[in-house]
This record gives C-alpha cells, structure tokens and sequence, in this order.
C-alpha cells in the first residue's frame, strides 16, 4: 500500500514549488531520503524540477537503463523522464498523507502529517 507525500520548496519571497511522490511518505522513508541527500536549496530544486514522482532514492540521476518498469535500485523514478507523462509541479502542494517543506531561507525540512 502507498503512503502518499508532497514534497515542497517554499522560496524565501513565500512562493512555492510542490511535487507529489507516491511510495514510503513516511518520515523513516522520504522524511530520511530528503534529510540526508536533498539539503541544500540547489538539490531540492533539482528534485522538484522532476515533477511528480513514484518513488524517492538518494540519487535524481538517471543511469543507462533505468526506467518507470526497470528501476535501478538508488535512483528516483519520475513519471515524467521515466514512463514519459506531462510534467507536473504545482505551485500550491497537495494534501497527502505526509506533507514535507524545504525552507530556503532556514536551508531545513519539517513536515507535517495529514
């Protein structure tokens, strides 16, 4: 079963950048993926210019046959590069189960459930 999250930038002028990721919301899951490996403003960017995801690995590159149906395990699967649908990022994030925010101007993640 998916536990669902959003994962957002919140820019230092309050805009907002969002995506949404399907797998392991939880704070052990994506909370500890975002913590240890999207830190800097530079890397979340990056992440989010992805659009929405499946799921979050430590790495948004994408090797030599890595795809949405043969994931490389590591690696972020975006529906977007990797099963080739519309990019999606909103500019409002959508209520998931677990609701992560990047703060630009504190460089820090907090999250919020439900």
């Amino acid at each position: 079963m998916a536990t669902r999250s959003s994962i957002t930038i919140k820019n230092v002028d309050g805009t907002r950048r969002s995506i949404y990721c399907h797998w392991n919301g939880y704070p052990d899951g994506v909370g500890r993926i975002l913590k240890e490996s999207y830190n800097t403003t530079k890397k979340v960017n990056a992440l989010i210019n992805l659009g929405d995801i499946s799921s979050l690995a430590p790495s948004i590159e994408c090797p030599e046959g890595h795809s949405f149906d043969s994931p490389i395990k590591g690696y972020t699967v975006a529906y977007h590069r990797d099963r080739g649908e519309g990019l999606v990022i909103r500019d409002i994030p959508s209520k998931q189960e677990y609701n992560y925010v990047f703060n630009v101007a504190t460089q820090k993640w907090s999250y919020r459930r439900g």
